[in-house]
């Protein structure tokens, strides 16, 4: 499984490429902002004065426009600098007024943004209590009640305010409030402020045989980035059954994903050992592959579909190895028989686009590409 961080910077280059066709029009000229993903409920308000209704993929926005992202739901958003800003669950977002010409802030009142850009001194994050200037960078800014925090993953960050300024390399987090400085804050982490924004692949498909209510649940939790309240649901059904093969499966994607490898190879092998469903299997593919254990993986997922040949995405899974080992004819035929399982599953698609790639077929890529972020906007 990729580096989460890798994925990101993937997914920002991919959002500001391939999907461009995929835009709406707006009426102003240029465009300031456009949303690239969406997940549960977004909703926008032209000018900041019109009612709030629900966004679109491909939405632009203009000056003075706003954003909102609603409970359990996360959105990603291009802004015209070529800076990718992704917007955690109860967030709002203002653009600059409308008087304005140039984009060099934007105003985050509530919530969390995980902002990743190579381009220096373009932008400033301003909060109700501290203000962040970029510099080339990757950053987590969350406005708390009392307090804004600033957490850097990468590059340097300057938070002010009317009382002070700290210079933030990658690994510091400072927070500040409106009636002091910003200060270094040595008791938070920033690998942990950005949590939300990782993307969990998904392992259980939806309708399948044998996982419970919980464990679909917690999945569904893990896919807008809710991985605290993922993580206390499979805690509760590991309390109750300590080798429940589904819930050991989900903890060691959350471990993989966290760059855990180890404890996600255990929690893995512990999963198969209870029980070898589909999601363990799945879940072990991803830790072997972590493991640089390629063959182990690939001999894994084609033991899964030996089992359960009627599970789209064990197939994809399936494709994904076999395009990692080189084996670009297999792979094509086992992301074909993926879609022909399931064509409404985003992973489907996706994977089916990377074996036509690899097949020299970019036509027929960005065929399923498109299709595959019409499913599921938010999966890099």
């Amino acid at each position: 499984m990729p580096n989460p961080r890798a994925i990101a910077a993937c997914f920002a280059m991919l959002v500001m490429g391939l999907v461009s066709p995929l835009y709406a029009a707006t009426d102003c000229a240029p465009w300031v902002a456009r949303i690239v993903s969406i997940e549960g409920r977004v909703e926008a308000r032209p000018d900041g004065k019109a009612p709030w209704r629900a966004a679109s993929l491909g939405q632009a926005f203009c000056f003075g426009d706003q954003l909102r992202v609603g409970p359990n739901s996360r959105a990603s958003v291009e802004l015209n600098n070529d800076t990718v800003l992704r917007l955690d669950q109860n967030s709002t977002l203002i653009l600059p007024e409308a008087e304005r010409t140039e984009l060099t802030f934007v105003d985050l009142i509530r919530g969390a943004l995980h902002l990743i850009s190579r381009v220096k001194g373009e932008l400033e994050i301003r909060t109700p209590f501290v203000n962040a200037g970029l510099e080339g960078t990757e950053f987590v800014v969350r406005v708390l009640e009392a307090e804004t925090l600033v957490s850097v993953i990468e590059g340097e960050v300057t938070v002010s305010n009317a009382f002070g300024s700290l210079r933030l390399r990658g690994g510091q987090v400072a927070s500040g409030t409106k009636t002091s400085a910003p200060v270094l804050r040595l008791d938070v982490k920033p690998e942990d402020a950005v949590q939300w924004a990782i993307h969990y692949p998904a392992i259980t498909e939806p309708g399948a045989v044998g996982p419970t209510a919980e464990i679909f649940g917690a999945q569904e939790l893990l896919r807008v980035g809710r991985v605290d309240e993922a993580s206390r649901a499979i805690q509760t059904v590991v309390d109750r059954d300590p080798d429940n093969s589904e819930a050991l499966a989900l903890a060691s994607i959350i471990e993989l994903a966290q760059n855990r490898k180890a404890s996600a190879l255990d929690l893995a092998r512990r999963a198969v050992e209870s029980e070898a469903t589909a999601s363990a299997l799945v879940a072990l593919s991803y830790a072997q592959q972590a493991d640089f254990d390629l063959d182990a993986a690939l001999q894994t997922v084609e033991t899964a579909t030996q089992r359960f040949p009627e599970q789209a995405l064990l197939w994809s899974r399936l494709a994904e190895l076999q395009m990692s080992v080189g084996d670009r004819r297999e792979a094509l035929e086992s992301a074909r028989r993926s879609v022909e399982l399931d064509p409404d599953l985003s992973r489907t698609q996706t994977v089916l686009g990377f074996a036509n790639l690899a097949g020299s077929q970019p036509e027929d890529a960005v065929t399923a590409f498109e299709h595959a972020i019409r499913l599921d906007s938010a999966d890099p």
